[in-house]
């Protein structure tokens, strides 16, 4: 049970750092 909390959580992290990543190479791409 532990182990696919963290998995979940660890999903949820990785899908929060790659939409940010998106929202800032978009913003870089929209200002130049």
């Amino acid at each position: 049970m532990e182990l696919l909390g963290g998995a979940v959580l660890g999903g949820l992290v990785g899908a929060a750092i790659g939409f940010a990543v998106f929202k800032i190479i978009l913003a870089l791409g929209l200002l130049d």
